[in-house]
């Protein structure tokens, strides 16, 4: 004998939705969302590091910056203007 899936009755006293329902929002909605997310991943990180041509921009290091002007105004030779 096969067995059903008992559905929960248990209701959200904000909204009224079961925890069925929820699980289908979930299964419809989040779960390919965030599917399309990790599939466009590879192409979204090319495209903030490379132009179209995939030249690589420009990088700088914006820690070395920031340690100088910690250690600037630690050794009070200059004041912290960024």
């Amino acid at each position: 004998m096969k067995k059903k899936h008992r559905e929960i009755l248990n209701t959200c006293q904000y909204c009224g939705r079961t925890a069925n329902d929820v699980a289908r929002f979930a299964v419809d909605h989040i779960i390919p969302n965030i599917q399309n997310q990790i599939s466009r991943a590879p192409f979204l990180l090319r495209s903030y590091t490379q132009d179209d041509a995939g030249n690589k921009y420009l990088s700088r290091s914006v820690f070395i910056r920031i340690k100088k002007l910690i250690n600037d105004f630690l050794t009070e030779q200059k004041e912290i203007r960024i």
